[in-house]
């Protein structure tokens, strides 16, 4: 299943227990990029960290997780309102 896929179906909350491609995973309704929760469907939240932080909290400077955040953003665009976006950078 590729990232987008997965995305859509977390989107539409059709996912049943777990979906994960190479590096995204959904688990009890939310997206992991690499382990790193990075959105969550029932509360409707989006993380939107840093590279910095990425590399504080998981060891890594991800760019791929920057994506993942990237393409979960673009893919809320028609929904935007509904959902909140969480900046988190390294202090």
């Amino acid at each position: 299943m590729t990232n987008q896929e997965v995305i859509q179906k977390f989107l539409k909350n059709d996912w049943g227990i777990s979906m994960n491609s190479q590096n995204l995973t959904v688990r009890d309704g939310s997206l992991f990029s690499y382990g790193l929760k990075i959105a969550n469907i029932y509360d409707k939240y989006i993380w939107d960290y840093s590279i910095d932080k990425i590399e504080e909290c998981t060891g890594f400077r991800s760019v791929t997780t920057r994506q993942h955040i990237g393409l979960i953003k673009r893919a809320i665009e028609l929904d935007k309102k509904s959902w909140k976006i969480i900046s988190i950078t390294k202090k």
